[in-house]
């Protein structure tokens, strides 16, 4: 599903980590097929299929959650990607940007996110925004 809707980045990406021990590959995400447009900016949910503990060098409780996302700015083709950590006992949320995502790694999130807009619409990510941008 794709969806046009307002989404502040800086809600997304605020705080800086680089301590992953694991590459992200097809064989560990997936993108969710929700993608989400605000101005030149395509926000993806990425499903994470390896054990985050060790890939962020965090510990987990049981009602925690931890979510993955992907920022494509349309304009420049930079990828930016962010988890958020949500902690059960204090109800607070903190976001991280990942600062050290290669080159192999970002072209790995266009190219999932490409097959999953193809599948939904029949286009990339970057030929649906502009049809976004065209009904404006």
């Amino acid at each position: 599903m794709i969806s046009k809707k307002t989404i502040s980045c800086e809600r997304i990406c605020t705080r800086s980590s680089s301590s992953r021990k694991i590459i992200f590959t097809r064989d560990n995400i997936r993108i969710d097929r929700e993608i989400i447009f605000e101005d030149d900016i395509a926000y993806l949910y990425i499903e994470i299929w390896f054990d985050v503990e060790h890939m962020f060098d965090i510990q987990l409780l049981d009602d925690d959650i931890l979510n993955l996302y992907a920022c494509i700015s349309m304009s420049s083709g930079e990828i930016q990607a962010t988890y958020t950590l949500y902690r059960a006992d204090c109800d607070c949320y903190s976001t991280f940007e990942i600062t050290d995502l290669s080159e192999v790694e970002k072209n790995t999130i266009l190219e999932l996110a490409d097959e999953v807009s193809l599948m939904e619409t029949g286009m990339t990510v970057r030929e649906l925004w502009l049809s976004l941008e065209d009904d404006k």
